[in-house]
């Protein structure tokens, strides 16, 4: 606004002074305003991004029925492993009573 000023700030604006300062803030609106548009316009092409990327409840949902699924899996697995090595023991047991039991009778035939 320094166009308006005279040699005697009592003095009241010209026309074209006026005109000018109107013109030079319509211009720095528009400017704001472009620029505003664009930020706008670049937050809206995030916001479609992040919704485009986001988990939603149905697929965090998803992946928690199948990590409960799995770890019940692998528990079932676990005692069954516990239980095949408990079968395996007793079984290397009656082996090798077995494996004397024949010596003996092998042993009683010579």
């Amino acid at each position: 606004m320094d166009e308006m000023t005279h040699d005697d700030d009592n003095q009241p604006a010209t026309r074209g002074e006026l005109r000018a300062a109107v013109q030079q803030l319509d211009q720095k609106l528009d400017a704001s305003v472009h620029r505003l548009a664009k930020e706008i316009v670049k937050s809206q092409a995030d916001v479609a991004e992040i919704k485009a990327n986001m988990a939603t409840k149905g697929d965090v949902q998803r992946i928690m029925s199948a990590i409960e699924s799995f770890a019940g899996k692998a528990q079932t697995y676990d005692r069954a492993s516990a239980v095949h090595g408990q079968s395996l023991t007793e079984l290397q047991v009656q082996v090798k009573d077995h494996e004397g039991r024949i010596k003996n009778l092998e042993s009683d035939r010579s």
